[in-house]
């Protein structure tokens, strides 16, 4: 979600098309096979010497992402409603 929200700096992510971008579409995917395999395969898991994760910094990075991904957003809305409106 934090990569989605960090493609552009002043369109906000509703008024982006997400898939528009094929690159970035292709590594997402790479990024969530590679995750795939390292989490569920057992020699890929060793080979990369991964160890499980505490809850306790799953819930942290969730509550990060909670709290940074709305507020660049909010950031994103000012900026392109205020700052730079659209001339008509």
């Amino acid at each position: 979600m934090l990569a989605l929200n960090m493609r552009t700096n002043r369109v906000p992510l509703l008024k982006t098309d997400p898939f528009k971008n094929m690159s970035f579409n292709i590594w997402m995917a790479g990024i969530i096979v590679f995750l795939t395999l390292a989490v569920n395969v057992d020699f890929v898991r060793h080979y990369l010497k991964l160890v499980p994760i505490e809850l306790n910094y799953i819930l942290l990075s969730l509550v990060v992402i909670t709290i940074v991904v709305p507020w660049r957003e909010i950031r994103k809305h000012i900026i392109t409603s205020f700052i730079y409106p659209k001339s008509t």
